[in-house]
Order: C-alpha cells, then sequence, then structure tokens
C-alpha cells in the first residue's frame, strides 16, 4: 500500500463551507478515481474503490467534527 495525495479531491474542498456535500462527494470520489488498488481473493478492484470513497468521506467528516465544526 502507497499512501497517495491527490490534488483534485484537495481542490473539490477548498473554499467550500464544511456542510458542502457535494464537495465532499466529490473529493471521495476524486480518491477513488486516483487509487490503484489490485484484484486478489480478499476483495476486487471496483471493491476496493468503493471502499476509498467511503473511507475518505468519513475521514473529512470526522476531520470536520475534530475541528470543532
Amino acid at each position: 500500500p502507497t499512501p497517495i495525495l491527490v490534488g483534485e479531491a484537495e481542490s473539490a474542498l477548498m473554499g467550500k463551507s464544511l456542510n458542502d456535500e457535494s464537495a465532499i462527494s466529490s473529493a471521495a470520489s476524486s480518491a477513488a478515481e486516483a487509487a490503484s488498488p489490485i484484484n486478489d481473493m480478499r476483495g476486487t478492484i471496483d471493491q476496493r474503490k468503493h471502499l476509498v470513497k467511503v473511507l475518505t468521506s468519513r475521514m473529512i467528516y470526522k476531520a470536520i467534527e475534530r475541528a470543532g465544526g
């Protein structure tokens, strides 16, 4: 596993309100598109990309919560 920085995800969030759900969804989708997971017996590429999207959204909401937003 290699962490990656997804500029498109960052751009989707910059200058947006903390409660802009479309910006968060866009950032999560960008992260999923940028991911390049493998296909093996534990999960398919599509399943893993979906997981990237879900976990990215959760991370953003958790960061907002921790920041007091």
